[in-house]
């Protein structure tokens, strides 16, 4: 094995692996860039080829396809599904990680319910790495106090609708 396919197992604080899949997931794509030399379009090239009206980075997930979320919705864990049927119930605000975590895990107490909620958040970003988005499409805020979450109108639809027939 080369050195820089070793695995090593690095304590990091629950709160920060959103932060951390994040980091690989653009890792990952760079050395996929230096391996093919093909770079991934950007995210508003894929706007502008789908017809979708550009926003701005801030307020902009990424371009997912309803098939896409209708299929990462169908391949969630039940915790994860109630974690997005909670947040399409609630679109276009912004949730925060304590009262997600609660949403999902009702009994559990403050820091268990969190750590548990980031543990099944984490397959957010295989779902982005699988195809091939730089965001989720959940989007996540980071600060001091904690993650924010807020899920868009279009894709709260696309989960309504994906739950309805579940």
């Amino acid at each position: 094995m080369e050195e820089r396919d070793r695995v090593h197992s690095v304590p990091v604080p629950e709160r920060f692996l959103p932060l951390v899949h994040k980091a690989l997931a653009e890792a990952y794509a760079a050395e996929a860039v230096e391996e093919t030399g093909v770079e991934a379009a950007p995210q508003s090239d894929l706007a502008n080829r789908s017809g979708v009206k550009e926003l701005a980075m801030d307020e902009w997930t990424g371009v997912w396809t309803k098939a896409q979320v209708v299929s990462a919705y169908r391949g969630a864990s039940l915790k994860l599904r109630a974690a997005l049927e909670y947040l399409a119930k609630r679109s276009e605000d912004k949730v925060t990680a304590l009262e997600l975590a609660h949403a999902v895990y009702p009994n559990e107490s403050n820091d268990k319910a969190e750590k548990r909620l980031y543990g099944v958040l984490r397959h957010f970003t295989t779902w982005q790495q699988k195809y091939g988005h730089r965001h989720w499409f959940v989007k996540a805020e980071g600060s001091p106090s904690g993650f924010t979450y807020k899920m868009f109108d279009r894709e709260a639809e696309w989960i309504k609708e994906a739950s309805e027939h579940e």
